[in-house]
């Protein structure tokens, strides 16, 4: 039983300095010939091994200076899985193939050029040699090279002596910052904290209502023009080794522009508190903030959900829109649309034309400007003409309305305008006994249409047959206009005076019958 242990014992002795004497170890693949074709050892580095081959040319070596080159490098890269890494590289059984003997190396942060050297060693040699650094970024992979230097042939082996290069994959990505009301055409910033263990983070948009430009943990996306809806952006981190399944997400809602279009018509009317209605209607998310300008001066900015908005334009003037925003998402959109205001002031004027003498023959001529055609008129007196004619001594007021329904009042007063004349006549003396020859001959200056009403009730201009006396005529025109005068019938001197005058009578009434008889006694 004693024999037997020991031979398991020497077959596992020997079976374990076979995979220790493996290089690479088992799982581990062989470096590469430069360093984009560089294996990442995700699993530790410590105890990593190889050889390294003669199948490479000179060239420069990054981090060195002249006349360090390489010759025969291979290159490997491994993870850092802490910020303070020190590895030792330790040479063996190095063949002399040229000048040199032995091996250089360095540590790189990415294949360059530009290289970015993290340590190197630019000197060959056969002893053991340190890379470190305390700047290695946990979860970045960095690029190692080992040379045999002149073309020198080695194997070498790894020691991790301080730090971690196991790989991990990234922690969870932690939320998304960034606004989740965006509007369509503009673009938005997102971001999220670095992710421990990440150098890679994948950010994906669904649906695609707009382009993703990501940097790292910083992303833009430049919203579609025509995009709306709702969309999940989401970053899952991860670095050369590893990914973290587990993603971050944010909702965003991309809402339309609005647009605001102004539109319609009318006049003010002056002396009239009533408005104009003009109408902005909208398109997009509401409510709506806009801004109106009258003449070009800007308004105070109005804050509306009503769809279509009315403005009560109070003063002359060209209406525009300068500018519309919808509030849920600020999103700034395009107005339209242009209305130009004026104010109608009626002029009204009018010639009037007297009655004369109380008669309804006046008359008034109405002149109106500024306003619109048709014009409609309402008089006082209930007239709907322009003019008026035949009217008698008043005031008359006109309400006059144009067609935009702009009114304006005038008061038009018609007098009374009396005629001045005079009467004039002559008198022609009685010359007889018996009734009279006397008259009077009337002239009313000026000429005209007259009435006459005489004391003894004639009615005609002139009068005749008049016994001696004194005789009235009252001239009259038009209703109101009258002239009286005064004339005198004279008796003529040489008319015999009649100084007596009898009359005798006698009756017989026996034979059935009066006699009359009459006598006058004229004395001269």
């Amino acid at each position: 039983m004693k024999g037997y242990s020991l031979l398991l014992a020497c077959v596992f002795l020997t079976f374990y300095q076979t995979i220790l004497a493996q290089c690479p170890p088992p799982g581990f693949p062989q470096p590469g010939n430069n360093c984009p074709q560089a294996p990442i050892l995700c699993e530790n580095l410590d105890g990593y091994c190889a050889t390294i081959n003669n199948n490479n040319q000179q060239q420069d070596f990054p981090g060195c200076p002249p006349p360090y080159v390489l010759n025969n490098d291979e290159w490997f890269a491994f993870f850092a899985g802490s910020t303070s890494i020190t590895i030792q590289v330790t040479p063996s059984n190095c063949t002399q193939g040229g000048q040199n003997q032995g091996l250089q190396g360095g540590i790189f942060a990415g294949c360059g050029p530009p290289w970015n050297a993290v340590d190197v060693q630019c000197a060959c040699t056969e002893d053991p040699f340190i890379l470190s650094s305390n700047s290695f970024v946990i979860g970045q992979v960095y690029w190692f090279v080992l040379d045999g230097c002149g073309g020198d042939v080695c194997d070498y082996s790894i020691d991790v002596l301080s730090g971690s290069t196991v790989g991990v994959p990234p922690d969870n990505p932690g939320p998304v910052s960034g606004p989740v009301n965006v509007c369509q055409g503009t673009s938005s910033s997102y971001s999220i904290d670095p992710v421990y263990a990440a150098t890679s983070y994948t950010w994906t948009l669904t649906p695609q209502l707009g382009t993703v430009t990501a940097n790292g943990t910083n992303v833009t996306v430049n919203w579609g023009n025509n995009a709306t809806g709702s969309a999940q952006l989401c970053v899952k981190a991860s670095n050369l080794c590893y990914m973290n399944p587990t993603l971050s997400c944010i909702t965003v809602d991309v809402h339309p522009k609005p647009t605001a279009t102004l539109s319609g018509s009318g006049v003010l009317c002056a002396g009239s508190s009533a408005p104009v209605n003009l109408t902005v209607s909208f398109t997009g998310e509401g409510p709506w903030t806009f801004t109106y300008r009258i003449n070009g001066v800007n308004q105070t900015p109005i804050t509306t959900s009503e769809n279509p908005y009315t403005i009560q334009a109070t003063q002359p003037g060209t209406y525009t829109l300068h500018n519309v925003t919808s509030s849920v998402a600020n999103c700034t959109g395009t107005v339209s649309g242009s209305v130009t205001i004026t104010e109608t002031d009626i002029s009204l004027s009018a010639t009037a034309t007297d009655a004369t003498c109380g008669q309804s023959n006046g008359a008034i001529n109405l002149s109106v400007s500024n306003g619109n055609t048709p014009y409609t008129f309402q008089w006082s007196g209930g007239q709907t003409t322009e003019d008026l004619s035949n009217i008698p001594a008043g005031s008359y007021v006109v309400t006059v309305t144009d067609e935009d329904g702009c009114t304006e009042t005038l008061t038009v007063n018609v007098d009374d305008d009396p005629i001045s004349f005079t009467v004039t006549g002559t008198a022609t003396a009685n010359t007889t006994c018996i009734n009279g020859n006397g008259s009077i001959d009337v002239t009313v200056n000026p000429a005209g249409t007259y009435t006459y009403s005489w004391s003894g009730g004639q009615t005609t201009q002139d009068i005749s047959n008049l016994p001696p006396g004194t005789y009235t005529v009252t001239v009259t025109t038009g209703v109101t206009c009258t002239n009286t005068a005064e004339f005198t019938v004279q008796d003529n001197p040489n008319t015999p005076n009649i100084s007596s005058t009898f009359v005798q009578t006698t009756c017989d009434l026996s034979n059935g019958s009066i006699n009359l008889t009459v006598s006058c006694a004229l004395h001269f």
